[in-house]
């Protein structure tokens, strides 16, 4: 099965998401990037009580998960205040860490995870990437990401998923310039059965615009977690 992971831009988001779960009978993950925390007026510090009150006057009952996504690390000093910032959000109910760093290098990424993730508690979710995700342009290889979780592993860290650059974006697909959704299912799969024996999975960024059909094969490539946020944003802004 793949965990649906949806980005909350606007708290209209949260009633609609959580009935949407309730009615297909599914958990699903609320999450909200480090950037999106400082534009939308969602942020680490009220989502979670939002979440509770809107399960709360829906009955109950539907499972879900807080991600804070996409926690990006680009300097030593982006690692220090994350190794203050999100134990703080931890603490008040988020359930979940994707620690950012593909910015860097392969080992400055791997030590700036390595830092940020020792202050997380084992029972926490955790997903790291290896290659940034920007498009088709290059893709991470079967190797960097052995050496990456493979070192992680080394330092006592085990991220449950890993987000790796296959051909997707973030955003809107733009096909009035020759633009087009390039998510490369077989690189994925293979770096999926590569970091299996590490106890790891893939997740799956910048979904919105993929076709379903497509979606659908996922589960068959190791992904195990898909992101999704653009669709609602352009609503829910537009309304």
């Amino acid at each position: 099965a793949i965990v649906m992971a949806c980005n909350i831009r606007h708290h209209l988001s949260v009633p609609g998401i959580l009935r949407a779960a309730r009615k297909a009978d599914s958990m699903v993950m609320l999450e909200l990037a480090k950037s999106e925390a400082s534009y939308t007026g969602v942020t680490y510090e009220n989502l979670p009580g939002v979440a509770m009150a809107v399960s709360s006057l829906l009955g109950d009952g539907i499972v879900f998960g807080l991600h804070m996504d996409h926690y990006a690390v680009k300097s030593p000093a982006d690692r220090d205040r994350a190794m203050k910032a999100i134990p703080d959000a931890l603490a008040r109910g988020w359930t979940s860490v994707a620690i950012d760093a593909s910015h860097n290098p392969d080992w400055e990424n791997l030590s700036f995870t390595r830092d940020v993730a020792l202050v997380i508690p084992p029972f926490i979710g955790l997903e790291a990437e290896v290659g940034e995700i920007r498009g088709g342009d290059v893709l991470t290889t079967v190797p960097e990401a052995e050496y990456f979780v493979g070192g992680l592993n080394s330092w006592g860290v085990f991220p449950d998923f890993l987000a790796v650059s296959n051909g997707s974006k973030h955003g809107t697909y733009d096909s009035a310039s020759g633009e087009s959704e390039g998510i490369d299912l077989e690189r994925t799969g293979e770096i999926a059965d590569a970091v299996a024996r590490f106890g790891c999975t893939i997740a799956q960024h910048g979904i919105s615009g993929t076709p379903l059909d497509k979606v659908g094969r996922f589960r068959a490539y190791g992904i195990r977690k898909g992101n999704v946020g653009t669709l609602w944003q352009n609503i829910v802004f537009g309304l």
